[in-house]
Protein backbone atom coordinates (compact mmCIF):
# COMPACT_ATOMS: atom_id res chain seq x y z
CA UNK A 1 0.00 0.00 0.00
CA UNK A 2 0.80 3.42 -0.56
CA UNK A 3 1.59 6.39 2.01
CA UNK A 4 -2.46 7.42 1.06
CA UNK A 5 -3.84 3.91 1.50
CA UNK A 6 -4.59 2.92 -1.74
CA UNK A 7 -3.47 -0.09 -4.04
CA UNK A 8 -1.18 1.03 -7.17
CA UNK A 9 -1.34 -1.67 -9.62
CA UNK A 10 2.40 -1.92 -9.58
CA UNK A 11 2.72 -3.10 -5.58
CA UNK A 12 2.23 -7.05 -4.96
CA UNK A 13 -0.64 -7.73 -2.60
CA UNK A 14 -0.42 -10.70 0.33
CA UNK A 15 -3.00 -13.40 1.18
CA UNK A 16 -4.73 -11.05 3.84
CA UNK A 17 -4.77 -7.93 1.81
CA UNK A 18 -6.69 -9.87 -1.53
CA UNK A 19 -8.98 -11.81 0.85
CA UNK A 20 -10.34 -8.83 2.35
CA UNK A 21 -10.55 -7.09 -0.86
CA UNK A 22 -12.74 -10.06 -2.35
CA UNK A 23 -14.47 -10.30 1.11
CA UNK A 24 -13.62 -14.31 1.41
CA UNK A 25 -11.47 -16.25 3.87
CA UNK A 26 -7.33 -16.33 3.38
CA UNK A 27 -7.55 -20.23 3.47
CA UNK A 28 -10.27 -19.74 -0.44
CA UNK A 29 -7.45 -17.54 -1.46
CA UNK A 30 -4.45 -20.15 -0.55
CA UNK A 31 -6.77 -22.90 -2.11
CA UNK A 32 -7.17 -20.62 -5.32
CA UNK A 33 -3.86 -18.67 -5.55
CA UNK A 34 -2.50 -20.20 -8.97
CA UNK A 35 -6.02 -19.57 -10.71
CA UNK A 36 -6.25 -15.88 -9.11
CA UNK A 37 -2.08 -15.57 -10.90
CA UNK A 38 -0.57 -16.05 -8.00
CA UNK A 39 2.93 -15.60 -7.75
CA UNK A 40 5.45 -17.54 -5.29
CA UNK A 41 8.00 -15.83 -3.49
CA UNK A 42 9.98 -18.60 -1.58
CA UNK A 43 7.32 -18.95 1.34
CA UNK A 44 4.85 -16.18 0.35
CA UNK A 45 1.65 -15.84 -1.73
CA UNK A 46 1.88 -12.55 -3.62
CA UNK A 47 -0.76 -11.14 -5.78
CA UNK A 48 -1.28 -8.39 -8.32
CA UNK A 49 -4.62 -6.69 -8.49
CA UNK A 50 -5.32 -6.03 -11.58
CA UNK A 51 -3.96 -9.48 -12.56
CA UNK A 52 -6.80 -11.07 -10.15
CA UNK A 53 -9.82 -8.98 -11.52
CA UNK A 54 -9.08 -9.85 -15.20
CA UNK A 55 -9.10 -13.62 -13.99
CA UNK A 56 -12.04 -13.03 -12.78
CA UNK A 57 -13.49 -10.93 -14.94
CA UNK A 58 -12.74 -13.51 -17.69
CA UNK A 59 -14.26 -16.66 -15.60
CA UNK A 60 -10.75 -17.75 -15.41
CA UNK A 61 -11.52 -18.96 -11.72
CA UNK A 62 -13.82 -22.14 -12.02
CA UNK A 63 -17.38 -21.67 -11.28
CA UNK A 64 -17.15 -24.19 -8.57
CA UNK A 65 -14.63 -22.79 -6.91
CA UNK A 66 -16.20 -19.18 -6.44
CA UNK A 67 -18.24 -19.22 -2.84
CA UNK A 68 -17.96 -23.28 -2.99
CA UNK A 69 -16.43 -22.61 0.55
CA UNK A 70 -17.54 -19.14 1.46
CA UNK A 71 -21.27 -19.24 0.62
CA UNK A 72 -24.09 -21.08 2.24
CA UNK A 73 -27.35 -21.97 0.88
CA UNK A 74 -30.48 -20.16 1.91
CA UNK A 75 -33.01 -22.55 3.26
CA UNK A 76 -36.23 -22.14 1.72
CA UNK A 77 -38.16 -25.57 4.10
CA UNK A 78 -40.33 -24.21 6.56
CA UNK A 79 -39.50 -26.07 9.94
CA UNK A 80 -43.05 -27.51 12.13
CA UNK A 81 -42.45 -24.19 14.30
CA UNK A 82 -43.21 -22.32 11.32
CA UNK A 83 -39.79 -20.79 10.57
CA UNK A 84 -37.64 -21.24 7.85
CA UNK A 85 -34.59 -23.13 9.58
CA UNK A 86 -32.58 -19.70 9.14
CA UNK A 87 -32.77 -18.70 12.86
CA UNK A 88 -33.03 -15.80 14.37
CA UNK A 89 -31.51 -12.33 13.07
CA UNK A 90 -28.56 -12.29 15.75
CA UNK A 91 -27.61 -15.96 14.78
CA UNK A 92 -27.89 -15.01 11.43
CA UNK A 93 -25.47 -12.17 12.20
CA UNK A 94 -22.88 -14.17 14.24
CA UNK A 95 -23.10 -16.61 10.92
CA UNK A 96 -22.51 -13.63 8.29
CA UNK A 97 -20.05 -12.50 10.42
CA UNK A 98 -17.76 -15.82 10.02
CA UNK A 99 -17.47 -15.33 6.43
Amino acid sequence: MNKSGTHSPDNLLTVAEIAGLLRVKPSWVYEHAEELGGFRLGKYHRFSLPRVMDRLERGEISRSAVGSSTQRPASTTRKKDGSNGQGTDEEQKALDSEV
